[in-house]
């Protein structure tokens, strides 16, 4: 395939040339971007700046994945109060908004506000394993805080907590990435476009991770159009596409949980990748999905989702 003219970005900047470029690269092709944010870890070898985050735990930001929450979020437990969940990740959306900027910013999703997020990382999202308590929670605070705010305290981990499931803290680089679906979730009519399709969905996935990797972490190696191409992990991402082909296996429970049938109801609201992060024993080293109602959503409760370990990306 040729290399791409623009870059995925071009989307957000000049439609006109993207468009053109893609019926260019895949004619008769209904390509359909969606925006997300990309969620790229703060990789700190220096043991100096580690022991810098330690002390100041919002030195990056205050999205993070691993370590502890702020105090601002109650720490969920089990249903029967038994056990607290291992913290896995939280968003501080108003310091992701200011840094991204609301001309890139995706549609819907929260310009202010933090979301934290409670799993046991074991579990898989069968529904026979989670009928009788979902063993994740997430926690929605929209309390006050300005971007550029200290970062509040951190809540010590409760001691019903199994300290092997916490992981270190990585703070994310989190910018906005423009996603496509998954070959096999595209309408392709032939095989040949579906090769050019999947080049073009690479060069979409390495733009995302060379615009993120830029605090303390090297650009991908390879490009797509290298004879020596490697492919990198996917990243994670809050809303967009995700980097798992959508199964109607793997959907209909969650369909079913979230109580409809239609599928364009649904919300990808997020999917992590642990195998980018230090903890690639998290959701047994396959990346985790997380759906929600299109309505819950806007409504920003997030009281109503399903997680589903992908174990077949």
């Amino acid at each position: 395939m040729e290399p791409l003219e623009c870059s995925p970005f071009d989307y957000l900047v000049s439609r006109e040339e993207f468009d053109a470029e893609m019926a260019k690269q895949l004619p008769g092709v209904e390509v359909q971007p969606r925006v997300g944010l990309g969620l790229g870890p703060v990789v700190l070898d220096d043991a100096d700046d580690i022991a810098e985050l330690r002390t100041d735990p919002g030195l990056y930001g205050g999205s993070w994945v691993g370590g502890l929450p702020t105090e601002r979020t109650p720490w969920p437990t089990t249903a029967d109060g038994a056990n607290a969940l291992p913290f896995v990740m939280q968003l501080d959306f108003a310091d992701t908004f200011n840094n991204v900027g609301d001309w890139r910013y995706p549609e819907g999703a929260p310009q202010s506000g933090t979301l934290a997020f409670f799993h046991d990382t074991t579990s898989l999202g069968d529904p026979e394993d989670t009928a009788q308590d979902r063993p994740w929670r997430f926690v929605w605070s929209d309390l006050p805080l300005e971007a550029g705010d200290e970062t509040p305290a951190l809540l010590p981990a409760p001691g019903n907590v199994d300290a092997d499931l916490l992981a270190p803290q990585t703070p994310l680089d989190i910018d906005a990435i423009v996603t496509l679906p998954e070959p096999f979730n595209a309408e392709l009519p032939d095989e040949a476009l579906r090769e050019k399709y999947h080049s073009v969905v690479e060069e979409f996935e390495y733009d995302a991770w060379a615009r993120i990797k830029r605090v303390a972490a090297p650009s991908p190696a390879t490009h797509p159009g290298d004879a020596d191409f490697v492919v990198e992990e996917r990243m994670s991402r809050f809303l967009g596409w995700g980097a798992c082909e959508d199964r109607e296996d793997q959907l209909a429970p969650v369909l079913e949980a979230l109580g409809t049938s239609d599928r364009s109801e649904l919300v990808l609201l997020l999917e992590l990748n642990p195998r980018t992060f230090e903890n690639p024993g998290w959701f047994h080293g396959h990346p985790l999905q997380v759906w929600i109602r299109a309505e819950d959503f806007t409504a920003k409760d997030f009281s109503n989702t399903w997680c589903l370990v992908r174990t077949d990306c």
